[in-house]
């Protein structure tokens, strides 16, 4: 009998955790999915999005009411964010309200579309903690350019110039 009280103690956790990821592991929809376009873009590479300016904000919508995940594209140009399934309008429209206030504009009608699209791809877009990988990127691309600055002004052999810019 002890045994049983235990083992139900023990699991009564662990099926919690499972109702709630089976809740929240449902398939993603077009609507409930809202794009917003932001100005995030990394002022060293502007060919992909800023990790450290925009990692904050991905992290602080996800800990919002209704909002499941919040996620930026690859350009920095547009935040994606999946609602929990029975999120209600209002609660969209205050965070809605709340991001336009940040210079952040939601789109709609055939942009909307085609950039929930490319979101529901799954390719080009990344989550609060894999923003790390864009920052990653433009350390990279600014290596880069100090080497290629210092090439051109002295004499840095091309062995020691590729060590500078290639990831350890």
């Amino acid at each position: 009998m002890k045994t049983n009280i235990i083992a139900v103690l023990i699991s009564a956790p662990l099926w919690a955790l499972l109702a709630m990821a089976a809740e929240n592991s449902g398939t993603v929809t077009s609507d409930r999915v809202s794009i917003f376009k932001v100005p995030l873009v990394c002022p060293a590479a502007p060919q992909i999005g800023c990790g450290s300016a925009s990692k904050p904000i991905l992290l602080d919508l996800e800990k919002q009411p209704g909002v499941l995940e919040a996620w930026l594209n690859r350009a920095g140009t547009r935040i994606a964010i999946v609602w929990k399934p029975g999120s209600d309008a209002e609660t969209r429209r205050k965070l809605a309200a709340d991001l336009e206030g940040d210079r952040a504009t939601e789109l709609d009608g055939k942009l909307r579309d085609e950039t929930v699209a490319d979101f529901l791809s799954g390719k080009g877009w990344y989550r609060g903690a894999d923003v790390d990988r864009l920052s990653e990127e433009e350390a990279g691309i600014i290596a880069a350019r100090l080497v290629k600055r210092v090439q051109t002004k002295g004499t840095l052999p091309n062995d020691k110039a590729e060590r500078s810019t290639s990831a350890n």
